[in-house]
């Protein structure tokens, strides 16, 4: 009887190890596959130097200009504050005046330090997700990325973290699925630090 009990302890204690073994070989595989996809990361700029714009956008205010006459007036000041906050001012990389426009509307700006530019990387290039979702409000973009490289505008970023929506341009790479899979939460607590300074 001693002697069943022996060789079954030591059966349970060779699969348990068995098991164990099998555990460890499968979590290797997996950050294996973690970290093939981040050296594969296909970013949207090379870039050198990043500028960040914040305004503290009341939407009362804002919408309350919806109901203003010069609201739908293309030629009136009011009229690109509105296509700056929550359309699509600039079209295009070097649209003159933009970052004149961006100070004179009220953002304010600070250039992102080089030991963030792993997190913008990360957060700024393709991503494929299991699951994803924007909500269905009207942005504001309150925050405002500025990518150069050698002194050149590369790429332009809007945000908004309360939509999770964004306008980006200067990239060829698909932004479809941008700041899904966390991206949008690790690039609003990046900026965060940041937006203590500029309030």
């Amino acid at each position: 009887m001693v002697k069943y009990q022996i060789v079954l302890l030591l059966v349970v204690s060779l699969v348990s190890c068995k098991k164990e073994n099998s555990v460890t070989i499968n979590a290797t595989k997996e950050n294996t596959t973690e970290l093939k996809k981040d050296s594969e990361m296909k970013s949207f700029f090379t870039f050198d130097k990043v500028a960040y714009y914040y305004n503290q956008i009341d939407p009362n205010i804002l919408f309350s200009n919806y109901e203003k006459p010069d609201y739908n007036d293309e030629q009136s000041d009011l009229y690109k504050y509105m296509q700056l906050v929550e359309g699509y001012y600039p079209e295009k990389l070097h649209q003159e005046n933009f970052i004149n426009d961006l100070l004179e509307f009220g953002y304010k700006k600070m250039n992102i330090n080089s030991t963030d530019f792993p997190v913008l990387n990360k957060v700024f290039s393709e991503v494929k997700c299991d699951e994803s979702y924007a909500m269905a409000c009207t942005p504001i973009y309150r925050d405002i990325l500025i990518f150069y490289n050698k002194d050149k505008i590369v790429g332009i970023a809007k945000i908004c973290f309360g939509c999770r929506q964004t306008y980006i341009i200067g990239t060829d790479k698909d932004d479809s699925e941008f700041g899904q899979c966390g991206g949008f939460e690790n690039l609003e607590a990046m900026l965060s630090i940041y937006k203590k300074s500029l309030q």
